[in-house]
């Protein structure tokens, strides 16, 4: 089972194999995540299919591909429009899942 990647940064984010990345500096190992590409939304899937196009900003970029590895950092709000970060992301660790599972008796 792959679980979900959280990093800090697309700068340390490498090429594994597909679907999967690896992160240089994995914040969290998680089970299920959920995201948003916030108010911007410039790298939104398109009805079509695939990242939009948009955006430079690398980290947001990294939200859009379709593999198991999320970008997770503060949002930031530059004066340069092209670089801004507003994506949001939750998820829910390994050890928050055991600790529930055991505390409901189900393993």
């Amino acid at each position: 089972t792959k679980l979900v990647l959280v990093c800090d940064s697309s700068a340390n984010v490498a090429a594994g194999t597909a679907p999967y990345e690896v992160c240089n500096s994995v914040k969290y190992e998680a089970v299920a995540a959920i995201y948003s590409w916030g108010k911007n939304a410039r790298d939104a899937f398109s009805l079509g299919g695939g990242c939009g196009t948009g955006l430079a900003n690398l980290d947001e970029r990294e939200n859009c591909d379709v593999d198991f590895t999320l970008i997770a950092r503060p949002t930031s709000s530059t004066p340069n429009v092209t670089d801004i970060y507003d994506d949001v992301v939750v998820w829910l660790p390994v050890p928050i899942l055991y600790n529930r599972l055991i505390a409901a008796g189900a393993i």
